[in-house]
């Protein structure tokens, strides 16, 4: 049987400081989503401690970017597995959290999001061929898929890249959060449970489990 569990990350957001303490320790796997929450530092100490494997993310929007490289760092020093920068963020703030993220043996994800629009495959490769160059283990293409050519401009980066994430997001964009897996992707993303999904096209962690296994075990 295709062992899922530690290949779905748990993304963790909108939700108190126990509920989050609860999900990280019951799954191995989680990321969490500094960005949706607002934990105190001493908070993030205990979260960072008391888990699994962690991936630390803050994207742009709610807190500063002096806030957001505070957090990411503290989640680095406390032991994250991961730690997830947007592609977009200043080259500056990058550095610094991957030189930190290095000293501890923490994986950096540098992760572009359009959610937009799927722009053309030789785009794409850039983007990724981009983040590695500024230093990343793991590059991230996750873009609003709108037709089936979008989840072949995704499902081609496997082709061209090893340690790499690659999806697509909304309704169209579910299949490729399994397919991925098939592909090469470290792991794929599921919601903690319905209604608390971070992104569009989420699924819920029982719901993504049980369709992986029935598309790497189908019924003979």
């Amino acid at each position: 049987m295709y062992k899922v569990d530690n290949r779905i990350c748990v993304s963790l957001g909108n939700i108190s400081f126990q509920e989050c303490l609860v999900a990280v320790k019951k799954y191995p796997l989680c990321e969490v989503r500094l960005d949706l929450s607002d934990f105190s530092l001493a908070e993030i100490d205990v979260i960072f401690k008391s888990g699994n494997k962690l991936v630390a993310t803050s994207r742009p929007g709610k807190h500063s970017h002096e806030k957001r490289k505070e957090m990411l760092l503290a989640a680095v020093r406390l032991g994250a597995s991961y730690v997830d920068i947007e592609f977009q963020s200043p080259y500056q703030f990058q550095q610094d959290i991957i030189v930190e993220a290095q000293k501890k043996h923490c994986q950096t994800i540098i992760s572009y999001h359009n959610f937009e629009y799927t722009p053309a495959k030789n785009y794409l490769e850039q983007i990724a061929q981009s983040c590695f160059d500024r230093g990343a283990d793991i590059a991230k293409v996750v873009c609003l898929v709108k037709e089936e050519n979008d989840l072949s401009k995704l499902y081609k980066l496997y082709g061209c890249f090893n340690k790499l994430i690659a999806f697509g997001m909304g309704d169209m964009g579910k299949e490729s959060r399994i397919k991925s897996l098939e592909l090469g992707a470290e792991f794929s993303y599921a919601a903690l449970a319905p209604n608390k999904e971070t992104a569009p096209g989420q699924m819920c962690f029982d719901e993504m489990k049980s369709k992986i296994l029935e598309y790497f075990n189908p019924s003979k």
